[in-house]
């Protein structure tokens, strides 16, 4: 397992990621899978503005988790999903553990 951060530049690895998330889990998430396969670049690009960590397996990405400020200062997470066949490895604390705050 490697965990990182991502940089704007690999928008087209989010959206890949979110998509998937999105289509797995479509109830966990504030938005749609039809709502975000409409996005362009730009709004990928402006997702990803705030911190941002991947969790991969042998080069694959199976998780992923961001944070955000709040109007009070207040950290938050966001965005949080694993792969179904990856759950239950620690991945979700990996990514806590990867992202500042």
């Amino acid at each position: 397992m490697t965990t990182r951060s991502l940089s704007e530049d690999e928008w087209e690895l989010y959206r890949e990621i979110r998509l998937r998330a999105l289509a797995d889990t479509p109830s966990a998430f504030g938005s749609t899978l039809e709502r975000e396969r409409g996005f362009t670049e730009a709004d990928w690009r402006q997702r990803m503005r705030g911190p941002m960590v991947v969790v991969e397996e042998e080069g694959d990405p199976v998780a992923i988790g961001a944070t955000f400020e709040d109007a009070d200062g207040v950290t938050c997470v966001w965005g949080m999903w694993t792969e179904p066949t990856s759950r239950g490895r620690g991945h979700a604390t990996a990514i806590l553990h990867g992202l500042p705050g």
